[in-house]
């Protein structure tokens, strides 16, 4: 979301969770971790229980890659909208990232 309390504006009630193209491969690999841990489907399922389902960050324009991965993931949430966001927000915080890094070299 670029920081700068964005999320707060885009979801002030916190019932939402922001997906991009990577978040699918990190959410598999939570998941197996889980299964390791005995934790079951239906638990991890109950763990989204409060959240209403996903916005999708489109940033390269794979928005039905992404949708087909996440339906994969089988949490029971769906994707609610598509925001074709593009990358210039992730260019901003790398930026960002990189003067802080050096204001305090």
């Amino acid at each position: 979301m670029g920081g700068h309390g964005k999320i707060e504006e885009a979801d002030p009630n916190h019932e939402l969770m922001f997906f991009d193209s990577g978040m699918t491969g990190f959410f598999v690999g939570i998941q197996k971790k889980l299964k390791q841990e005995g934790i079951t489907e239906d638990a991890v399922k109950n763990m989204f229980s409060g959240i209403k389902g996903i916005v999708l960050l489109d940033t390269i324009g794979n928005a039905e890659k992404c949708i087909g991965e996440i339906e994969k993931l089988n949490t029971g949430l769906s994707v609610l909208e598509i925001k074709e966001v593009g990358l210039n927000n992730l260019k901003r915080v790398i930026s960002e990232a990189v003067e802080v890094t050096i204001r305090k070299q």
